[in-house]
């Protein structure tokens, strides 16, 4: 599957409906981390996109959605300063307005290159989450190929509905670095959406190609 460039409208909204939220955002370099301003030049380059996450204004079967996308050609997909605020003014914008807010991740977890910066965007996360369950406005969660890390932990494990696309890698901590820490091999199925389903751990498995009617049924029941 081909991800879309922050900016560019995430692969679930309908056609030519997506208007972009704090595009202004950029990311920089907090922490002046060796060959990081190349870094960010190249992942720009090549995947067209300004940061991992693009979030904005969009219609899902019609319906009006806070719709969010993180990028996984824009540096694995990681969480930075400028990602974690992004959703979480995407998040507090839905809030206010009553939006119902769809995200798919495809992420590998917090940016490395930006430390102690990068992680404190988990906490935010939690506090814009909770900002949408108090004013009663749904989340929807699409766990993309792959999602593991701290995107997973502060958000996406956190929706009202999660739900997996078929064949995609999820887990906290990725397969490899388990079996790496544990010294022993995984089970078959262990860190796929189905395994996940099977535990419990997400609502329902979805082809992609089905996500923009399954993600309308939800809507019209989260937020009729």
């Amino acid at each position: 599957m081909t991800e879309t460039s922050a900016g560019a409208a995430p692969l679930f909204v309908d056609a030519d409906s997506f208007s972009p939220l704090v595009d202004e955002l950029q990311p920089s370099d907090p922490l002046q981390f060796p060959g990081y301003v190349d870094e960010l030049a190249r992942a720009r380059e090549q995947s067209g996109a300004t940061e991992s996450l693009s979030v904005g204004h969009a219609t899902v079967d019609g319906l009006n959605v806070i719709a969010a996308q993180f990028n996984f050609g824009f540096l694995a997909g990681s969480l930075g300063t400028v990602a974690g605020e992004r959703l979480a003014r995407g998040l507090e914008h839905a809030a206010t307005g009553g939006f119902p807010f769809v995200l798919r991740t495809a992420t590998g977890g917090a940016r490395m290159q930006e430390g102690m910066a990068a992680l404190v965007q988990m906490p935010k996360l939690v506090t814009a989450r909770k900002g949408l369950a108090d004013a009663g406005v749904p989340l929807i969660a699409v766990l993309g190929h792959p999602t593991t890390g701290g995107v997973l932990a502060s958000n996406a494990a956190l929706a009202d509905v999660t739900l997996a696309e078929a064949g995609a890698t999820v887990g906290f901590a990725g397969p490899r670095l388990v079996e790496q820490v544990s010294g022993r091999r995984l089970r078959a199925g262990s860190h796929t959406a189905e395994g996940a389903l099977s535990a419990g751990l997400v609502d329902a498995v979805t082809e992609p190609d089905e996500l923009p009617s399954v993600l309308g049924r939800l809507l019209e029941v989260l937020s009729p």
